[in-house]
Parts: structure tokens; C-alpha cells; sequence
């Protein structure tokens, strides 16, 4: 079995070049003599990808948590403007050093979270957008692997203490479905999106199974195709193909009633 986390590590480093490989951790050190005798940085050239920067609005840092914690929606539009200035950073330059913080960040702010106002910020906010940039070319390739690893993490039931097992949101499926789909492009971010979304297809599995006859066809229907193409398809190396393989078996294994690695 694949750890999950060391999958996901190896997926940030799938694109040829180090695309993506800048997404894992980053380290700097740096001492004030260092930098009074240092020449001022060069001027950071603008973003060749889209950057959603709304302004953050007024009162949401301190409200929208009091609405998480009670559940109760006393102003939907303060939370769901909060939560797209949230969710937004996904696509900021600056937070691309450690998008493992910031995915982290967005499951704590979840977990304290109860319905109906933690249901109102996954599905009206948080869902459309990162669909949206994990669909969007117009996006950097580390914004969209990292909006994948968002989406299949997303959960209909968080985890909690002595409380219930945590349950995926089936919401999300459609769309990991879709990005594993073997007639999309193969290529260096193709395959990473592909592989993040059986990742998250592997939580679902996990995290209550997918009950739903239709989707449990297509995710086994897409795994098959994948573990019977014996020869890498045009674009993908060899060894990219057999770990992709290795992933697509433990999803076929998952929906056909095997376990599945538990990532944390």
C-alpha cells in the first residue's frame, strides 16, 4: 500500500522541469547583517497565471468563526464573501512556498465548523471554487493540484472526537471523476491532476465508500482502462505509468470491497 502523504509529495514532483516540485516545503535563513549588506531583491515579475485577490471583508475574520462554531447563518453573504477571500489564496503566488499549511489551514477551519453554515461554505464557496481552478488552464499548475487535493479532502461529516467516523462529501465525486477520466490529456499536469484526483477518490473510499451504483461503475470502469494499458500512452514515462497503475489498483482494489491505505 502507498502512503498517502509520500504519494502526494511524489505527485508535486510529476511535472518534468520542477513545475511543481516547488510545492513541498520551502527554507530560508537570513540574519540582519545579511541583510543590510545584501543588494535590494529585483522586482518579482507579474504572475503569468490568473490571481483571484478579493479584498477581505470587514468583520469576517472575527464573525465568520462565530458562525462555524454555532452553525447558525446570521449573514450569509459576510460568509461566503470571507470564505472566496479564503479560499482565494489557493491561487496567490505568495502561498504557493507552503500550500501543505494552507490546506491544513482550510481542514481546521472546517473541523470547528457545524451545519448549516459549515454545509453553506463547502458547497456554495469552497466546492465551485476550486473546481474551478482545478478546471481552469488559466491557473497555475500548483494552484490546480493543490484545488484537487482540497476537493478530495472535503468532508459531508468532519471528525471529531467520540463522535461519528468522518464521511466524504459526495458533492465532490463528480469532479474527481472526472480529472481521473483516462480519455483526458496525458501529459505532466494532466497526470498529476489525474493521479491527486484518485487520491481523493481513495478518501472516499475510506471515508464511507461511495454508495452511489452509477459513480462506483465509472471510477472502476476508468481504473480498469488504466491497469490494462500495459505500454505508457504517448507523453507519460514508464515509470510514471506504473506508479499511476499502482494508484488505479488500490482505487479498483477499494471499490471492489478490498481495504484502502488510510492517509492519516
Amino acid at each position: 500500500m502507498l502512503d498517502r502523504e509520500a504519494s502526494r509529495m511524489l505527485v508535486l514532483r510529476a511535472c518534468r522541469g520542477g513545475i511543481l516540485a516547488a510545492l513541498a516545503w520551502g527554507v530560508c535563513a537570513s540574519s540582519e547583517r545579511a541583510a543590510a549588506q545584501a543588494p535590494p531583491p529585483a522586482a518579482k515579475a507579474p504572475s503569468p497565471w490568473k490571481v483571484v485577490r478579493p479584498a477581505e471583508p470587514r468583520n469576517g475574520k472575527v464573525e465568520v468563526p462565530k458562525m462555524l462554531r454555532s452553525g447558525e447563518v446570521t449573514d450569509a453573504k459576510l460568509l461566503e464573501d470571507y470564505g472566496t477571500y479564503m479560499i482565494s489564496q489557493l491561487t496567490w503566488p505568495e502561498t504557493e512556498s507552503d500550500f501543505f499549511k494552507f490546506r491544513n489551514y482550510i481542514k481546521s477551519v472546517l473541523k470547528i465548523g457545524k451545519d448549516p453554515a459549515r454545509e453553506r461554505l463547502i458547497k456554495q464557496v469552497i466546492l465551485p471554487f476550486c473546481t474551478r481552478v482545478a478546471k481552469g488552464p488559466e491557473y497555475s499548475p500548483q494552484a490546480r493540484v493543490n484545488a484537487v487535493l482540497v476537493i478530495g479532502d472535503l468532508n459531508q461529516v468532519e471528525p471529531v472526537p467520540n463522535g461519528p467516523p468522518q464521511v466524504s462529501l459526495a458533492d465532490a465525486r463528480p469532479v474527481l471523476l472526472e480529472l481521473v477520466d483516462p480519455q483526458k490529456p496525458v501529459d505532466d499536469l494532466h497526470d498529476a491532476l489525474r493521479t491527486v484526483a484518485m487520491i481523493g477518490l481513495m478518501n472516499h473510499l475510506e471515508r464511507g465508500g461511495i454508495a452511489d451504483d452509477r459513480q462506483k461503475k465509472q471510477a472502476l470502469d476508468y481504473m480498469q482502462a488504466i491497469l490494462k494499458a500495459e505500454q505508457p500512452p504517448a507523453g507519460r514515462t514508464e515509470a510514471v505509468h506504473k506508479w499511476i497503475k499502482r494508484l488505479a489498483n488500490e482505487v479498483a482494489s477499494g471499490l471492489n470491497g478490498g481495504r484502502v491505505a488510510t492517509g492519516r
